[in-house]
């Protein structure tokens, strides 16, 4: 993931909070990389996996667009 000028590390948070803020395992998050659904970005001196909150807030909501999509749609079907 290319990183912006103003691009802050406080602005990441760890694969262990990312999963907690998602309800999944960092494992998922693992496996989302290898998959290339979710790039992480590293860490510049230890490599960690770091995942822009901006990153993650948007995957959320695009996630409950989607499930509210098929509440409405479900419901409508009755």
């Amino acid at each position: 993931m290319p990183v912006s000028p103003d691009f802050a590390l406080r602005d990441c948070v760890t694969i262990k909070e990312a999963a907690q803020l998602l309800g999944v395992t960092p494992e998922t998050l693992r496996n989302w990389d290898r998959a290339n659904k979710l790039a992480p970005i590293r860490h510049p001196v230890n490599g960690y996996r770091l995942y822009p909150i901006a990153e993650l807030r948007s995957l959320l909501a695009t996630a409950l667009d989607r499930r509210g999509d098929r509440k409405l749609t479900k419901a409508g079907k009755r």
